[in-house]
């Protein structure tokens, strides 16, 4: 029953951190304390599920507690670039940024760049932040924001001139 609960998670919210869907799952469950045996019975439920897990690591200063694991539908996915971008409703506020795929905020990047007919990467990094929810570019948000317009022009969604990305 719990493996199929994590089926549908994955599912619906793909791509989705691995500390988000144990966060989900505690809560359907009535758990209100996330324990190492918690952590270890998830992990045990996403495998069995068959679960694809990639890791990220955005940090300024990598370390192995700033990696952030991510589960997707299936391998492969997390090559390209998903057809959507997650916002918060009016009035919530943004999931973390460490919790929001850098993949995913590419399609944001993209979005806002060509709504704007093209901007100066700097100013496409701080719109990518805001239009994903944040009032600030700073921080992990700045990383996931300057991943994203890294990995859309690597990727030939958006090119960059020597002044501004198109």
């Amino acid at each position: 029953m719990l493996t199929e609960a994590v089926r549908q998670i994955v599912e619906i919210e793909a791509p989705i951190s691995f500390d988000v869907l144990i966060d989900r799952l505690c809560k359907a469950c009535g758990i209100t304390r996330k324990t190492p045996v918690i952590v270890e019975r998830c992990d045990y439920l996403v495998k069995n599920a068959r679960i694809y897990k990639t890791a990220q690591n955005l940090s300024a200063h990598p370390t192995p507690d700033t990696k952030k694991i991510f589960l997707w539908h299936y391998e492969g996915e997390e090559d390209g670039i998903p057809e959507h971008y997650r916002v918060p409703a009016e009035g919530d506020k943004p999931r973390d940024a460490q919790d929001i795929t850098f993949q995913e905020a590419a399609r944001c990047a993209i979005y806002v760049c060509k709504t704007q007919f093209g901007m100066p990467r700097e100013d496409l990094i701080r719109q990518t932040s805001h239009a994903l929810g944040f009032k600030n570019s700073g921080g992990w948000v700045g990383n996931l924001s300057e991943a994203a317009v890294n990995f859309a022009v690597s990727r030939g969604e958006l090119s960059e001139t020597p002044l501004k990305i198109v």
